[in-house]
């Protein structure tokens, strides 16, 4: 996933689960910047790892460690680390991966039927996200044809 596209927090996780060499899975760990339901001052972080969410402690030592790394750069050593970090990003299509597995399931727990939600209408619940992400999931539904 890039950092311009859309994913869900189970998508996010699925990354660090999901075993596909050509889009780098598993990945050792997810963050998604967002609101989620808190009210918009108080947007924040997701982190996730295959052993799922982090938990207060566990994001305290992340920032704590963050902190500790950023004190330490001067502005020569942050520039060839951003020149670093910027030459090793690999933008994949995570989203497509997930949508692909969910088909499976949905089959599979089906019993192998090809179309197991065809005649269905199907309502999907943003959870109070923003207009984006409403479409990203219409999106990624609708590319589901199960």
């Amino acid at each position: 996933m890039s950092a311009n596209e859309l994913a869900s927090a189970p998508a996010m996780f699925n990354s660090t689960l999901t075993k596909d060499e050509a889009f780098l899975c598993p990945i050792d760990g997810s963050i998604m910047i967002t609101a989620s339901h808190l009210p918009f001052n108080r947007n924040g972080f997701k982190f996730f790892t295959n052993a799922g969410g982090l938990g207060k402690t566990d994001i305290k030592d992340v920032l704590e460690r963050a902190t500790d790394i950023y004190n330490q750069f001067t502005a020569e050593s942050l520039a060839n680390s951003e020149r670093k970090a910027s030459s090793s990003i690999k933008q994949v299509d995570y989203m497509n991966v997930y949508t692909s597995d969910l088909v499976k399931a949905v089959r599979k727990a089906a019993g192998s039927i090809e179309k197991p939600l065809g005649g269905f209408h199907i309502v999907v619940d943003a959870s109070n996200g923003p207009n984006a992400e409403v479409q990203c999931a219409f999106e990624s539904f609708s590319k589901l044809n199960i």
